[in-house]
């Protein structure tokens, strides 16, 4: 199935313009479908049954993986099948009505109370040496972008310096799918990009375009951006995790909390669905009693 698999993967990026990172889960999964297959003797996508998906959800089930992996990967064999009876490579798909156990409940995102944001960027605005200066310039725009913006990281680490308008206040995204959306930020971010655009241009390679750098001039990656989240949340000695998906639900939830339009914030997170976005209503429920049972004497 691998040369099966490979095809589907490339009609994805070139067809539906699916991010690298949306690829890559496919990847996996598919690759994990395939593995099980293999245990059945099924090497080839033509040869799969229905009876062989059935005990592919089983040992799914079985190994106690949270609902939503399962969904994922249930999604993906159904997807890779779809794709090739359109391509007619098998006359019909052996995942048709293949579904995961339906589940009530969703994780809510987990999301950071306002001085806490504010702790993380501040913190990254430190810098210890003049050395490490353009690092801090660089580490602080790109924090104060993500949350007055809420985009992804793989969105962030995408954008080229033309992309943000420092004078309009807006920047413009390339979203999932390849849908381009501009979003808007405030004067921190504004007075924080324009430090960091400053020292920029002296430090780019030659032809490099990415807004954000690494410390030999090259695009940031999104690894990059994870490990100094990590090393910014050490020194601010927050005793919980933070990565950087996390900044995205914190935006969302604090735009809620003060009342914004739900259609608004599903425009500014660049979700399709606004079922994805409603999970956010849920949130600022559980803030608000969060901010209940620490504030009040008798909670």
């Amino acid at each position: 199935m691998e040369e099966e698999v490979r095809r589907f993967l490339l009609k994805l990026r070139r067809e539906r313009g699916a991010s690298g990172h949306t690829v890559e889960a496919y990847r996996r999964d598919l690759d994990g479908l395939a593995r099980f297959l293999k245990t059945r003797k099924v090497n080839r996508a033509a040869a799969v049954a229905q009876a062989d998906l059935r005990a592919y959800l089983y040992d799914l089930t079985a190994r106690k993986l949270s609902p939503a992996t399962v969904r994922r990967k249930v999604s993906a064999a159904r997807s890779f099948f779809r794709h090739l009876v359109l391509a007619r490579e098998i006359p019909a798909s052996p995942a048709a009505g293949f579904q995961a156990p339906r589940h009530a409940s969703r994780r809510l995102p987990k999301f950071l109370f306002l001085e806490d944001i504010t702790r993380i960027i501040d913190v990254s605005g430190e810098t210890s040496s003049p050395a490490g200066e353009r690092l801090t310039l660089r580490n602080h725009a790109f924090l104060e972008l993500l949350y007055a913006t809420g985009i992804r990281v793989s969105e962030l680490v995408g954008l080229d310096a033309g992309d943000a308008d420092l004078n309009g206040q807006w920047v413009r995204v390339m979203g999932k799918g390849g849908r381009e959306r501009l979003v808007p930020f405030g004067n921190p971010a504004a007075r924080a990009l324009k430090a960091y655009v400053a020292v920029r241009k002296a430090w780019a390679q030659p032809g490099e375009s990415a807004l954000l750098l690494n410390a030999r001039g090259r695009r940031l990656t999104t690894r990059a951006i994870r490990q100094i989240l990590d090393a910014i949340v050490a020194r601010s000695a927050l005793s919980r995790h933070v990565h950087p998906h996390m900044i995205r639900h914190t935006f969302a939830t604090h735009l809620l909390d003060a009342g914004c339009d739900l259609r608004a914030v599903q425009e500014f997170l660049g979700h399709r669905s606004l079922s994805t976005t409603q999970r956010y209503t849920h949130v600022t429920k559980q803030r608000l009693k969060s901010v209940y049972d620490r504030a009040h004497p008798r909670a």
